[in-house]
């Protein structure tokens, strides 16, 4: 149960990473040409396009299976194990 859960944490954290990181590097940087009007009215269409479940349960459910193998880490295996999952558990709640 580990293992599957260290894979879906994995698999939903690297979809969440993918798209903040194309997004600051790609969308960003266009919006940053447009005057302010522009910026706002894109960024208000890009949010309400965002909302949507494609993006909403990997970007949810990464610190929730990050969280839930730190358990199982834990208590299968111990703290010394835990503890790269520990930082994991942090990265992934501060990209929430």
């Amino acid at each position: 149960m580990l293992g599957t859960t260290l894979v879906l944490a994995t698999v939903a954290v690297g979809l969440t990473a993918g798209f903040l990181g194309a997004f600051a590097h790609t969308v960003m940087p266009a919006l940053g040409k447009r005057d302010d009007v522009e910026y706002v009215g894109t960024f208000q269409a890009i949010d309400r396009a965002v909302s949507n479940p494609s993006f909403m349960v990997p970007f949810t459910a990464a610190p929730v299976l990050v969280a839930a193998a730190l358990v199982m880490t834990l208590v299968d295996r111990g703290t010394r194990d835990a503890v790269p999952v520990a930082g994991a558990f942090v990265l992934a709640v501060a990209t929430w």
